[in-house]
């Protein structure tokens, strides 16, 4: 019999070989099955030139937090399409909190939803993505 790696097992391998969270300094929360919280701290450098976090660097965190939330149940998974809504900026020096969670899933294919919240807990954007099952555990 058969037994699945637990969650923070399946993301720390996961972790360990994305550069671009560690380029970032993304770091894992929280993770369960479907679901994860990750967080990210502004630096200057991620500012853009009217002195707010770039979109782009928002929108990467509500991305890795939908991958690490649907890699979570040991199967390599990649984000197919992905969209963000920005409501509140951000500036150096403010932590970022992204919560993803699957809404729905179908054989292959599921739907997230994040949250990026700051750490007065104010919505600074709201982020919908699907994704794709590879086939393939993360964890052998």
């Amino acid at each position: 019999m058969t037994t699945e790696p637990p969650p923070d097992v399946v993301i720390a391998t996961l972790l360990d070989a994305d550069p671009s969270a560690a380029m970032l300094g993304i770091e894992v929360v929280s993770v369960a099955h479907d679901a994860a919280v990750l967080q990210l701290t502004v630096r200057p450098e991620m500012c853009n030139g009217v002195g707010m976090c770039h979109g782009g660097l928002i929108f990467a965190l509500a991305d890795t937090a939908i991958a690490y939330a649907a890699n979570s149940i040991n199967q390599a998974t990649v984000v197919a399409s992905a969209q963000i809504e920005f409501l509140t900026p951000a500036e150096a020096g403010v932590t970022l909190t992204a919560a993803a969670a699957r809404r729905w899933a179908h054989q292959r294919s599921a739907l997230w939803d994040v949250t990026v919240t700051d750490s007065e807990h104010r919505t600074i954007a709201v982020a919908h993505g699907r994704t794709r099952s590879l086939g393939t555990a993360i964890v052998q």
